[in-house]
């Protein structure tokens, strides 16, 4: 008969079994968040497909009604006007704020102008407070109808180095001195050549003198624009490589003539 295992060692053994580095499973909410912050990101790189899916997979996981409206917006910018007529719906269905039901409000005129237009139907909307277009498992709380705009989306990423205008500045000016410091050398080394040009039809002693001096005019303000130009490469250089780049990206719905639009707002 095969002795039993101790309860203690069994205990042992699973401890050992269980991976060390296991983490809490991040919440529906913060997940479906960082759906949407992709979901812009893809929408940016005019890959509005792959914006959608991601939408759609974030509203299964935090059915928000700011998603909706998002959708809705997409919808129209990829010609589906069907499709865009019932997300703005749903977002109707939620309650929002003045503000947000006027701009679903036009955006879905606008969409039954164009499928009126293509002879395509539209369908009725539904009854107020109807909740039919809704999937199964959506839950849409009405805020109330005092709510305000849905809350922006934001995320925070670093600029190229290339983009620090204050880095561009300092570049640019040290290679504008630098250019004017050439030129003005290769111009006192001409006044020197002249000088020293000598023989008949040489020039007189007093334009000797003249170019002479002139030359190190030129020679000094030469050497002076060049420790500028390139004292402001260095620190333009300085800057990128050690200024604030990041910054904070704002999406959230604004009004257009057209209906509705997601709006990109920066702060850095």
């Amino acid at each position: 008969m095969t002795d039993r295992i101790p309860a203690a060692a069994l205990l042992a053994l699973a401890l050992c079994a269980a991976p060390a580095d296991a983490q809490p499973a991040p919440s529906p909410a913060a997940t479906s968040q960082q759906l949407v912050a992709d979901a812009m990101t893809r929408y940016e790189a005019a890959d509005l497909s792959g914006a959608l899916d991601l939408l759609a997979q974030a509203y299964a996981l935090d059915p928000r009604p700011d998603i909706l409206f998002a959708k809705g917006r997409i919808h129209v910018e990829r010609g589906e006007c069907v499709e865009a007529i019932d997300a703005y719906r749903r977002f109707l269905a939620s309650k929002p704020g003045p503000n947000s039901t006027e701009i679903a409000t036009r955006a879905i005129a606008e969409c039954q102008r164009i499928l009126a237009a293509s002879g395509q139907p539209i369908g009725d909307p539904p009854p107020d407070g109807d909740r039919s277009g809704a999937t199964a498992g959506e839950d849409v709380t009405p805020p109330g109808d005092d709510a305000g705009p849905p809350p922006p989306t934001t995320r925070t990423r670093v600029r190229p180095w290339y983009t620090d205008k204050l880095g561009d500045g300092l570049v640019l000016g040290g290679g504008a001195a630098g250019v004017t410091a050439a030129l003005l050398y290769l111009s006192a080394r001409g006044d020197v050549s002249r000088a020293d040009e000598g023989g008949a039809g040489g020039v007189s002693l007093e334009e000797y003198n003249r170019l002479t001096e002139r030359a190190e005019t030129k020679q000094l303000w030469a050497g002076v624009a060049g420790a500028a130009g390139a004292a402001l490469i260095v620190a333009g250089v300085v800057r990128y490589t050690i200024g604030d780049r990041t910054e904070t990206i704002a999406i959230a719905p604004a009004a257009t003539a057209g209906g509705g639009s997601i709006t990109l707002g920066w702060r850095f």
